[in-house]
């Protein structure tokens, strides 16, 4: 169990307040994303959809649905972004700082930039597989795959620190 700066045990997350986190991220970053990308990607639906073929720009295979790509593209990345920044720089997501939980190196200290950046890719791209191996081989430890190649881990935030994080109001 990591410790902080006074020595005293700090308490590790539970996975549900973790997903519950995670879910909080994912709807905040991901339908702001999806919104944009869509209405970014309208003008081109909008004209494929007039193409010679009926099927946009004469090629038989373009699909309405070709958008798919780019919204997920856009979306890992930007979740990658996002996470990166925030478990790096303020220890917390939004998602952690409603449910007062945060990112602790294996010191107890916020993550290096490097560990961030291990940490994020396995929520960014590969959550279901870093979710999946992290609880059948560390699930005493509750850190995901990546989390553990990051020597990181998700602990609650005590007492004393709660409400010095993002401040979500002026």
């Amino acid at each position: 169990m990591p410790i902080d700066d006074s020595g005293s045990k700090l308490e590790l997350a539970t996975w549900q307040d973790r997903f519950v986190a995670w879910l909080i991220d994912a709807v905040l970053i991901g339908v702001g994303v999806t919104l944009l990308v869509s209405v970014l990607a309208l003008p081109v639906l909008f004209a494929a959809s007039f193409g010679s073929s009926g099927l946009g720009f004469g090629f038989p295979f373009f699909s309405p649905f070709a958008f798919l790509l780019p919204v997920v593209s856009a979306n890992s990345l930007v979740f990658l972004l996002y996470w990166i920044y925030f478990d790096h720089a303020l220890g917390q997501s939004i998602g952690k700082q409603l449910l007062n939980l945060k990112v602790v190196g294996i010191n107890g200290n916020k993550p290096e930039l490097t560990s961030a950046i291990i940490e994020s890719i396995g929520k960014a791209f590969v959550i279901p597989l870093d979710v999946l191996i992290g609880l059948i081989a560390f699930g005493e430890s509750r850190q995901r795959l990546f989390s553990k190649l990051a020597d990181t881990s998700v602990v609650r935030v005590p007492l004393s620190e709660r409400g010095k994080g993002i401040r979500l109001t002026a």
